[in-house]
């Protein structure tokens, strides 16, 4: 019986260790987005090499828009990249939502 509750009170307090250690080490992040879409277009014979066009071409019409804290792709919202093959190359349309981190 001892023995139980000893095992019991030691996963209880890994498991508050563990959970203080995760709220400590990750702060809370949240994003700010605008309410406009900015879109970037790209143009390549491979695939992957017109969506990455795109895709930086959007980062650098957030950035001209409103800074480069905005110009990040990863954290945009509603983030889509449309292509289209055009016979001699892709086409791709990168559009999203600018957003920033904002520290609490």
């Amino acid at each position: 019986m001892k023995i139980n509750t000893t095992i019991r009170a030691f996963a209880l307090s890994a498991t508050l260790a563990t959970l203080a250690a995760m709220n400590l080490s990750s702060p809370a992040m949240a994003y700010q987005c605008k309410n406009s879409f900015k879109q970037g277009e790209g143009i390549a014979k491979i695939l992957f090499k017109s969506k990455s066009a795109a895709k930086k071409a959007w980062s650098a019409t957030a950035k001209n828009a409103y800074g480069l804290e905005w110009s990040v792709w990863n954290i945009a919202s509603n983030d889509s990249v449309n292509c289209d093959w055009t016979g001699n190359n892709f086409y791709c349309i990168a559009k999203a939502k600018p957003c920033q981190y904002v520290v609490p």
